[in-house]
């Protein structure tokens, strides 16, 4: 119903999934390669996923990767962008199309990097029976109260929930079949698009904004080792909590040639990649098959900046002492306390609750 073509079928019954198009399967060859080096003798396959045939004919791309060319007609009516096109919502139909071949699937964004363990460990960190086990989107624990986000969490009822990132993802697809997972988050992203119509102020979040509605808070957290998203007070905090997987979120792509300074550092490994394996320099565009935003001019773009939001945002940038609203200075008793609720976080796996997030206790 789904597979269109394959390169080969499953050899294991767990596997390690990306989903991806022309313009980034590059990125995504650059994750697989480092869990093939991490991990040469694995008991999981690694696939990609696409609507795209030259994916599926690609012969720079790794023999031991299985590639899935996937059927496009089931995905309809769904918010996309440029950054965000259709392929990114393939991982929703994972429990479907592969209900017979893994048990279990981890999903990785291209834009994540393996900075240290092995996959494997994934695999065993999520909870057994759980649909769904991942890592508390960032928005929700290291930054500042956000009226629009709050706005947008009551259009989606996930208001006073945890709400996860979509960016890594761990499925049991004998648990997400039994909740109806696929075709509920479907009915959630077709939901979302005419609330997104209804609201244009209000940012949505394409699939991910599909998973968070349909699950409601129902999923396992994760470490958030396992998914450390580079806002910027979270990007400088990466050398004291040592996480596995870094989550370039956004703009702050390291192969950019203007990236941010705090994901600099990894652009090496990137153009070592694409240089060795394919005699590439690194794309001028976030994603390779499109551009960034275009510059509004020089005074638009000034009075966007002074706006206070993107002053708050700017103070971020260079305070990494800024956890929650501004006032003043934050005192450093505010900064160990709530360095202590993330460390607490990324040992036991657990969420946390920033008092200028939600205003009650989340389920």
């Amino acid at each position: 119903m789904f597979i269109v073509k394959e390169t080969h079928a499953a050899k294991k019954d767990k596997a390690v999934i990306f989903c991806c198009d022309r313009n980034v399967v590059r990125f995504a060859q650059f994750v697989a390669r480092q869990i093939i080096q991490a991990e040469p003798t694995r008991d999981f396959d690694i696939c990609i996923t696409t609507f795209d045939s030259a994916v599926l004919d690609d012969s720079n791309i790794h023999p031991e990767i299985r590639v899935c060319q996937i059927d496009p007609s089931w995905f309809s009516s769904l918010i996309t962008s440029a950054r965000i096109p259709i392929t990114s919502y393939i991982r929703i139909a994972f429990p479907k199309i592969f209900a017979g071949d893994y048990k279990q699937i981890v999903y990785l964004d291209i834009d994540v990097f393996l900075r240290k363990g092995q996959i494997s460990d994934l695999f065993a960190a999520a909870k057994p029976g759980q649909a769904i086990s991942a890592v508390q989107d960032g928005l929700q624990w290291i930054t500042h109260r956000d009226p629009k986000r709050i706005e947008y969490y009551k259009l989606m009822g996930n208001y006073g929930k945890k709400y996860l990132n979509a960016g890594v993802l761990v499925f049991d697809t004998a648990a997400c079949r039994k909740l109806d997972f696929s075709d509920g988050v479907l009915a959630k992203g077709q939901e979302a698009l005419a609330l997104k119509k209804a609201n244009p102020d209000v940012s949505f979040f394409h699939d991910q904004t599909a998973i968070n509605g349909f699950l409601s808070g129902n999923w396992a957290p994760l470490s958030l080792r396992w998914n450390w998203q580079t806002m910027p007070t979270a990007a400088r905090l990466i050398d004291h909590f040592d996480p596995y997987l870094v989550h370039f979120i956004g703009h702050t792509k390291p192969w950019l040639p203007k990236t941010v300074p705090y994901t600099q550092k990894y652009r090496q490994y990137y153009k070592s990649f694409f240089a060795s394996e394919f005699n590439e320099s690194l794309p001028s565009r976030e994603f390779g098959g499109y551009a960034n935003k275009s510059n509004p001019g020089f005074w638009h773009g000034l009075k966007s900046e002074l706006t206070p939001r993107k002053i708050k945002s700017r103070l971020n940038m260079v305070n990494p002492l800024y956890y929650t609203n501004l006032r003043g200075l934050i005192p450093l008793i505010e900064m160990k306390r709530h360095l202590k609720d993330v460390e607490h976080s990324i040992e036991a796996g657990s969420p946390i609750w920033p008092r200028d997030v939600v205003k009650k206790t989340p389920k």
